[in-house]
């Protein structure tokens, strides 16, 4: 064996050796991550300008979306430290995975809501902060379509259309119940919905609600036509569009 291949044997070990290392350091420096996060957000000074709060936001958002690509047998709850419901970090209560509410963008907006990140705050005032369960959410309509008017091309616009497009896709089914059965009004589901049923004929109503459904949905999938989630929304709406859509996104159990 020449002294070149003996170098070149040598150097791929070393590289391998080096990227089994890295791998196994991404996987365990999680916690070490999010514990930089948490002392960093404990030591942010509680003034109006929030944008490492933004930053550190997305950036705790990313490391959720990591660990949980890494953990998809659903450890990924170990990381989980009852000191971080400080940043907003819980375990599902029925993913049983760790998971992040949005807390720190939910403050930015608390702190200064017409900073120069606005495009990306205000949309946490459609749900808030998200909670473990997530049971019975309903979101903000009327701050949905504020956020999509101030910023139709904002970060977050496909989310607000999707998000309306799911409610008014709920609104037209309750709307459908009470087509089909003027006395169904005695459930939760109903009683969410209330708020949005006019005295006008449900039929009309229902009509209207599906036409905005559909409207929103096509819009929050023109955003990114390609993305795994609305290859599955492409479906939705077809479902929809045939009145087989038997799905519920809001005020469900």
């Amino acid at each position: 064996m020449t002294r070149i291949t003996t170098h070149i044997i040598q150097a791929i070990t070393v590289l391998g050796s080096v990227m089994i290392y890295q791998a196994a350091l991404g996987a365990d420096s999680y916690e070490e991550r999010l514990n930089k996060v948490l002392i960093e957000y404990r030591a942010l000074p509680h003034t109006q300008d929030v944008k490492r709060l933004v930053e550190l936001d997305r950036e705790l958002s990313a490391l959720e979306k990591e660990i949980q690509k890494t953990h998809t047998d659903g450890t990924s709850k170990k990381y989980w430290r009852k000191d971080y419901n400080d940043i907003g970090l819980y375990v599902g209560h029925y993913s049983d995975a760790l998971g992040y509410s949005g807390k720190l963008l939910v403050e930015a907006h608390k702190r200064n809501p017409n900073s120069p990140y606005r495009r990306y705050t205000l949309f946490t005032t459609i749900l808030g902060e998200g909670t473990s369960h997530g049971l019975g959410a309903m979101p903000n309509i009327s701050l949905a379509e504020l956020y999509l008017k101030e910023f139709p091309n904002g970060p977050y616009a496909e989310h607000a259309y999707l998000i309306l497009g799911h409610f008014y896709d709920d609104l037209a089914k309750v709307l459908k119940r009470l087509v089909e059965n003027d006395k169904y009004k005695e459930d939760y589901i109903y009683d969410c919905f209330l708020p949005y049923i006019t005295k006008e004929p449900y039929e009309d109503q229902m009509r209207r609600a599906l036409s905005r459904a559909v409207t929103n949905l096509e819009k929050a999938i023109a955003v990114n036509p390609t993305s795994e989630q609305n290859k599955y929304m492409n479906e939705e709406l077809m479902a929809i569009k045939s009145g087989e859509s038997y799905v519920w996104h809001w005020c469900a159990d």
